[in-house]
């Protein structure tokens, strides 16, 4: 057999998977994607022959190929797949920019579907910058006002959220809202997502009312929409995610009791439709041991925190944010037992992926939790000195990222106090204080 016709028939082997797969997908309802489980082996082989036959060129004759490749991807990112999807997604947006142009609008979808994968895979940068490729694409294309064009703010709101960029991410999410009541009406159960993406926006700008009167918002066009055995006893991954957010907003309140309650019902419905090692599930270990912290059941936070941890490795790997962020985790249930040479070691771990990670360089917000709670920990060794380089750091960042007024300068501003009077130097104890205090005092 000659390499043309060995090239030929690989081809045409690899199109009739890619079909076949395809047709094994689509006949299965988009609530129930889930249960595609048992291929994903399958497409991860298949990937490795992909390369080849598009060197040949001939995958690129093959019709609607590249919508084929997509579905694949994002079967894999739905499994937590996502150097395998991320492989698919770009063989599809190779396709598409030869055959339709760089400025088409399935193009903008495969970037939209990149973006997905590299904010899965925490590289924030990335997706970012694959997300604005999108929108800049769509606006040109489809108009500033089409719901298509919403849909991207919204995921660059959440982008910019992680990166700690939270007016952006206010400013994304509000004009997103302003498409959808425009064109779908006030409403439209897409109305009530972005309510509930505002709430956790507001929540973490520490503005706790405003956050729970757009989640209320959220709630009612959803109990009208639906009614409310839906929004008691649906087990739907979207109800999981309104309970994850009561959650956060209880704790937040203090009623760590409820926090509890909403936590564990989303828990639930996660480890039903999604499996016990999705990394959404993850998520809410990691939320229900930092509940359990504040409970005092420090065992409890233990076990909560390691369960999310083994996910987190297992998915991401070793160097990866959200592996920091359990580290950490677990530096401050080890300092509320009192053993501070665990918690400097767990928090010199998360610093140390943080730092690595040059995606997020040395001045992300995360990286200052770190240096803060590693004063934390110097202060409570009696190191006042390391503890103070280690906050100044922290503040110097929060400044940087936040605002000379945000909560969380003035959480640094009261740790510095702290740390001075440990000192006994009371002059600049009195003018962190009262640093701290004048940023209080003008939430009020």
């Amino acid at each position: 057999m000659s390499g043309y016709q060995g090239s030929q028939l690989t081809s045409e082997i690899v199109s009739a998977a890619v079909a076949s797969f395809n047709q094994f997908i689509v006949e299965i309802p988009p609530e129930n994607r889930l249960d595609t489980m048992n291929i994903i082996p399958h497409i991860d082989s298949l990937h490795i022959v992909i390369d080849q036959c598009l060197s040949t060129e001939r995958l690129f004759q093959v019709q609607g190929i590249a919508e084929k490749f997509k579905n694949l991807g994002e079967i894999c990112r739905i499994h937590c797949e996502f150097v395998v999807g991320k492989k698919y997604v770009e063989h599809c947006l190779a396709i598409q920019q030869r055959l339709l142009g760089v400025n088409h609008v399935d193009v903008a979808a495969s970037y939209t579907a990149l973006s997905s994968i590299y904010k899965d895979l925490w590289d924030l940068e990335e997706a970012k910058d694959y997300q604005q490729k999108a929108l800049e694409i769509e606006i040109e294309k489809l108009g500033g006002e089409h719901v298509t064009v919403a849909k991207s703010y919204i995921k660059l709101a959440k982008i910019f959220m992680e990166l700690d960029d939270l007016a952006q991410a206010k400013e994304y999410q509000q004009r997103a809202l302003e498409i959808q009541i425009e064109t779908l009406g006030g409403e439209h159960v897409t109305v009530a997502k972005s309510y509930s993406n505002l709430a956790v926006i507001f929540m973490k700008l520490d503005d706790l009312a405003q956050a729970e009167e757009y989640q209320q918002r959220a709630r009612a066009i959803k109990i009208k929409k639906y009614g409310m055995e839906h929004m008691l006893g649906a087990g739907h991954v979207s109800v999981a995610k309104s309970y994850g957010i009561l959650a956060l907003i209880n704790k937040d309140l203090g009623d760590l009791e409820q926090a509890k309650d909403y936590q564990q019902r989303a828990l639930a419905i996660k480890l039903e439709k999604l499996g016990t090692e999705h990394v959404s599930v993850a998520k809410s270990y990691c939320n229900l041991g930092l509940i359990h912290k504040d409970l005092g059941d420090l065992e409890r936070a233990m076990e909560y925190q390691q369960r999310a941890l083994d996910i987190k490795l297992k998915k991401f790997g070793a160097e990866n944010v959200s592996v920091a962020t359990s580290y950490s985790n677990f530096a401050l249930i080890y300092m509320d037992l009192g053993d501070f040479a665990q918690a400097k070691e767990y928090q010199r771990r998360a610093l140390t992926v943080e730092i690595k990670l040059k995606k997020l360089g040395p001045e992300y917000v995360s990286v200052a939790t770190s240096y803060s709670n590693l004063s934390s920990i110097y202060k409570d060794f009696g190191d006042f000195e390391q503890a103070e380089v280690c906050q100044q750091r922290a503040l110097a960042i929060k400044l940087k990222k936040l605002g000379a007024e945000h909560d969380s300068v003035a959480t640094s501003y009261s740790h510095l106090a702290s740390i001075h009077q440990g000192l006994v130097d009371f002059e600049q104890f009195k003018k962190y204080h009262q640093l701290a205090l004048a940023i209080k005092l003008k939430k009020l």
